[in-house]
């Protein structure tokens, strides 16, 4: 079944570092024409984003701008008090192409007097890179006369000392054998918290991503 191949992650920081280090860069939630990037930082986090850019690696021009990107986990404040992001890049049917790659910097401000701004990759280093969809595929059931009805899948989450998770926390669904690319909801996103719901229609298979 699929929900047995799935790996789940409970992500989760306490800002108590001196200098603001940002790790566990996911990207997720991959559509034809849409992404998420998922990171953490050590310490509480202020403000949160993506530059987002196009083109060839030598010859890349920032599309930022013409991009709706969201700081999603802005809307859970223990969110990022813990040091959790969530950024949504969507776009029009013109911004965001299917079946290209596209390349990320994170930029992330502490919450320290004065604020620390982290940009990972660092302006020196190699960007991120993600590649959109294909396209849209409909996965069938054995019987073509039945809809398939388990396709939203319900996780109580805890802390790692039991505790139940309060809104905020991240819930990460990898199935490597089926996508390239985990899908993430957070808890307390349409269901009271310890609850997270995850919709397995956004999973994405292989076979949607062409290779390179």
């Amino acid at each position: 079944m699929l929900l047995s191949s799935c790996a789940l992650l409970l992500s989760f920081a306490l800002g108590t570092s001196a200098f603001a280090n940002v790790y566990d860069v996911t990207i997720s939630d991959v559509t034809p024409r849409a992404f998420s990037v998922i990171w953490m930082s050590d310490t509480p986090i202020a403000a949160a984003t993506v530059q987002v850019f196009a083109g060839s690696p030598d010859n890349l021009v920032e599309i930022t701008d013409d991009l709706n990107v969201q700081t999603i986990s802005a809307s859970y404040t223990s969110a990022h008090d813990r040091g959790i992001v969530k950024v949504d890049v969507t776009s029009d049917m013109i911004s965001l192409e299917p079946d290209t790659v596209y390349y990320l910097r994170t930029r992330t401000e502490s919450r320290d007097t004065p604020a620390l701004i982290v940009e990972y990759p660092l302006p020196t280093e190699p960007l991120l890179e993600v590649q959109t969809a294909v396209a849209v595929t409909v996965s069938q059931s054995a019987d073509p006369s039945l809809p398939i009805a388990n396709d939203l899948y319900f996780h109580t989450l805890y802390d790692p000392d039991g505790a139940e998770s309060p809104d905020g926390a991240l819930m990460l669904i990898r199935v490597p054998d089926l996508s390239p690319y985990p899908i993430s909801a957070f808890v307390g996103e349409g269901a009271s918290a310890p609850l997270a719901i995850s919709d397995l229609n956004n999973v994405f298979g292989n076979n949607t991503f062409a290779k390179n």
